[in-house]
């Protein structure tokens, strides 16, 4: 207290630098602060915009989404983002809006009523006898088995699917698949009293019976076909029935039409074909007169008859 009695008052002048001083040390403090303040925003910058960019997709996922049909398949990100030790956290969501596809309908093996030819078995097997063409490079191999169709029986009745499950040439199972395509619609199966589709095997059989088999088709025989009547007959018959036609003859065209066909053991003439032609109204005029020729004497071959092919020259020639 002595001390402090004997001590020397401030001076109003020393009391006056201290007030000034006041200010001058707040504004240093408050610079420092701002600077601080603002490098802390600059660093959350990115916070603000994803924060930003959040709430606008939080605007979109609160409105309702558009419809998607069965067969589209959508998938919404949603960001969620969240502020942790000052880094951003994004997570994505995928919202599956597909709607669950329609599974195909099955195709049965076996069903309780299995599908049927309209009329039965025995109209199927009278269709497929009146439809079938036995190929003829089948009968001059000799060739004769089952093929074996698979198809599928729709539930409405149509034929479709078809495959050959075992063959026995190409011709064969060409023609056993054209005779199916053929086939009208069938009655569906059914399973549990509803109409479903089912898978159908159907055996087709190229069979040859003792004349089948003998109806080889020879190109050279111990005895050749021949026009009822010899040769001398056949030029006859050609002369008479063939009209030479008038472009060609105008346009003076002449020559040899050759055609190849089937004497078949019957003697009726089949398998007509053109070799060699001249003009398209030549070619015809020989193939309307072969077609209108009467029955042939079969060839021979070991003293039977037989199938042969023949080929005959018909010449147009201006006189």
């Amino acid at each position: 207290r002595i001390i402090m009695m004997n001590k020397q008052k401030s001076t109003s002048l020393s009391l006056t630098k201290y007030v000034l001083l006041i200010p001058l040390v707040t504004v240093l403090v408050v610079t420092n602060h701002a600077e601080a303040l603002a490098k802390k925003v600059e660093k959350l910058a990115p916070v603000n915009k994803v924060i930003q960019t959040v709430s606008q997709q939080t605007e979109l996922t609160d409105r309702p989404l558009p419809l998607i049909s069965a067969k589209q398949e959508q998938s919404h990100e949603v960001i969620l983002a969240s502020i942790q030790k000052g880094e951003i956290a994004t997570v994505t969501q995928n919202v599956n809006t597909q709607n669950e596809k329609v599974a195909e309908e099955p195709v049965y093996d076996k069903v309780d009523q299995m599908p049927e030819y309209p009329g039965g078995t025995n109209t199927l097997m009278k269709f497929l006898g009146d439809n079938i063409k036995y190929p003829t490079d089948a009968i001059q191999n000799n060739i004769s088995g089952m093929v074996i169709v698979q198809f599928v029986v729709d539930k409405v009745g149509n034929i479709k699917d078809i495959n050959v499950l075992r063959g026995i040439s190409t011709t064969c199972d060409n023609e056993a698949l054209r005779v199916v395509k053929l086939m009208p619609k069938w009655l569906p199966g059914k399973q549990k009293g509803k109409n479903v589709n089912v898978k159908y095997i159907l055996p087709i059989r190229f069979s040859m019976d003792n004349n089948e088999k003998d109806d080889q088709i020879y190109t050279t025989v111990d005895q050749m076909p021949e026009f009822p009547g010899g040769t001398n007959a056949l030029m006859k018959f050609l002369g008479e029935n063939i009209k030479y036609p008038a472009d060609a003859h105008q346009n003076g065209i002449s020559g040899t039409v050759i055609i190849q066909f089937i004497v078949r053991k019957t003697g009726e003439i089949i398998d007509i074909n053109l070799l060699r032609g001249i003009s398209n109204s030549c070619d015809n005029e020989a193939i309307r007169v072969v077609k209108i020729m009467p029955k042939w004497i079969p060839g021979k071959q070991k003293g039977k008859e037989v199938n042969v092919k023949y080929t005959l020259p018909v010449r147009f020639s201006l006189q």
